[in-house]
């Protein structure tokens, strides 16, 4: 076996050779590409929600590292020692609050959306009627009309 790989026509095929099985396997993979987005997806389904924790992780630790530097500022040593969880759970409750205030301002908005819309529905379905109307009495035939 080992001459037979001494032999510089056998070296010299070898790249070729990983080149040729390169290409079946891409031709493979084009061929049933449907079943490699379904696996791609099904991956990127598993991945997504860590991507989203991370990114998350990121924005809030600039805040978080904030509030344990005031932390320890203080002269209470159990507040010095615990001062990342402290800060966590304070930007948790910030946030929290701050989620909860945006609702509070928004769903009402989106229920005086939908009921302005739902008393003007019957003045909307006239337009449209109307419109319908319009458009069935145009004289279609000078549409067609070639221009001279």
């Amino acid at each position: 076996m080992n001459k037979l790989f001494q032999s510089r026509m056998i070296r010299s095929m070898i790249p070729y050779f990983i080149l040729a099985i390169g290409v079946i396997v891409a031709f493979h993979v084009v061929s049933e590409i449907s079943v490699f987005w379904g696996v791609l997806s099904r991956v990127w389904a598993i991945i997504i929600p860590f991507f989203y924790g991370l990114i998350l992780a990121y924005i809030l630790n600039m805040p978080c590292g904030a509030i344990q530097r005031l932390l320890k500022r203080t002269q209470n040593k159990v507040v010095i020692k615990r001062s990342r969880p402290i800060s966590v759970l304070i930007l948790m409750l910030i946030v929290l609050s701050l989620i909860a205030l945006l609702l509070n301002i928004v769903i009402p908005l989106i229920i005086r959306s939908i009921t302005q819309f739902l008393a003007g529905l019957d003045s909307y379905k006239q337009q449209l009627q109307d419109l319908v109307v319009w458009f069935n009495n145009l004289d279609c035939q000078s549409l067609y009309r070639p221009f001279i």
